[in-house]
């Protein structure tokens, strides 16, 4: 009995059809896994901006606030916000709503700020300044180092860069101290 071999068929691929129709399926849920990725980045955007326009919006409720503060930090939440609407054609109807909604509200609030800032800031004189200036300049002064401690710090600095500038001669005898152990670089 002789067995024989039959040239066996190579494996035939799926129609042309179905591999175009396949195709066009991973090509779809690529789009739809961008889709809901910048759709997610977005409520990510929108969350941080709407509990950073809330904290904004307890803090001015405060009687003693500070207007430039808090109006520099109301711009990152509208720039928050306006990062969160890139792209609004991609986004999901609701999504795009609640953020446009809440940007508004951020912009005015914004505004408010910047109309009170312009009030406040008119109103301060010259004494007014030169009393923050004094109170600046003692400020600094007790953050700063005193001469002693400027001579201190300039002694260490020329000591190390003599330390640094001084090359030492590699000599072939082990020393004492690294007799058993090896030099590291750091």
């Amino acid at each position: 009995m002789s067995i024989r071999h039959t040239p066996s068929k190579p494996k035939t691929r799926a129609p042309l059809a179905l591999r175009i129709l396949l195709g066009l399926l991973a090509l779809l849920i690529v789009c739809a896994g961008f889709f809901s990725l910048w759709n997610a980045h977005a409520v990510k955007s929108y969350n941080q901006a709407s509990t950073s326009l809330t904290d904004n919006l307890k803090a001015a409720r405060q009687p003693q606030i500070d207007v430039d503060k808090l109006a520099h930090a109301q711009q990152q939440v509208d720039t928050l916000f306006y990062e969160a609407q890139q792209g609004s054609f991609v986004l999901l109807p609701t999504v795009r709503q609640h953020i446009a909604h809440n940007a508004e509200i951020s912009q005015a609030f914004t505004q408010a700020l910047i109309q009170e800032q312009s009030k406040t800031q008119p109103h301060t004189n010259s004494k007014q300044l030169s009393e923050q200036h004094s109170t600046e300049k003692k400020d600094q002064d007790s953050q700063g180092l005193t001469p002693e401690q400027r001579q201190q710090v300039e002694d260490l600095l020329k000591r190390n860069q003599d330390l640094q500038n001084a090359n030492p001669q590699p000599s072939n005898a082990p020393s004492k101290s690294s007799s058993n152990k090896q030099t590291k670089p750091w």
